[in-house]
């Protein structure tokens, strides 16, 4: 039967002995530099012996991850289109809409373009979606999404929308608009901005903004992927 080896107490007190003087002789960060470059070290001559396997283990990591952020978003999105059903009859909009930033192109130093892309449009009984005419849109061509990050959210009718962004506002009277509420999306970081678009100027404009500041918090935390629990 192996006999257990205790430890020896004298033992522990030379090591403790022999660290108080490498800190003494040398610094306690000049140690712990020393340990971090040897930790480097070390990791570059892996990567350097077994290049094809640290490859692998990125490239798994990078498909989990994938797999994770679909996962997500599939789980969300009956959500978010079903709280935008219900507001669009609780308010009497033609249509909810939400644009979610992205930056897909860089100008040859590198410099990203930040782009919109409408990705969730839930439209009333009669009214036909407009996903697609909302791809891949420069913000440098639009006016409010200056206004946006400014202010956090506008209002109007379709004729005030013009005269702030042209573009913008014949788009949408194109497609039956009257009256429209913008918010900005905010969660770690800007995500996009929820539009409440409607055929009539409505006379419940205050409840409608506290309608769609609610609305506005519940999909921000549906599409905030950064601070997901």
């Amino acid at each position: 039967m192996a006999v257990k080896k205790e430890a020896d107490p004298n033992q522990f007190i030379k090591w403790l002995s022999d660290m108080l003087t490498l800190i003494t002789n040398h610094g306690f960060w000049k140690i712990i530099e020393a340990l971090l470059i040897i930790c480097f070290a070390i990791g570059v001559f892996t990567i350097a012996l077994n290049p094809d396997k640290v490859f692998d283990r990125f490239v798994e990591w990078y498909e989990n991850k994938e797999i994770a952020n679909r996962e997500f978003r599939k789980t969300h999105d009956p959500l978010i289109k079903s709280d935008m059903r219900n507001v669009i009859y609780e308010v009497n909009a033609i249509r909810a809409s939400v644009l979610e930033f992205h930056n897909g192109k860089e100008n040859p130093s590198g410099l990203g373009f930040l782009y919109v892309d409408m990705t969730y449009d839930v439209e009333k009984s009669g009214y036909h979606s407009v996903v697609s005419q909302y791809q891949d849109v420069n913000l440098s061509w639009l006016n409010m999404p200056s206004i946006l990050y400014e202010n956090g959210f506008w209002y109007g009718s379709i004729e005030d929308l013009k005269t702030i962004d042209s573009k913008l506002g014949y788009m949408m009277e194109s497609n039956g608009a009257k009256w429209s509420a913008f918010l900005l999306l905010s969660g770690s970081q800007d995500l996009g901005i929820l539009v409440l678009t409607f055929d009539h100027v409505p006379d419940n404009q205050q409840y409608i903004g506290k309608a769609i500041r609610k609305l506005g918090v519940q999909i921000a935390s549906m599409l905030d992927y950064e601070n997901r629990q």
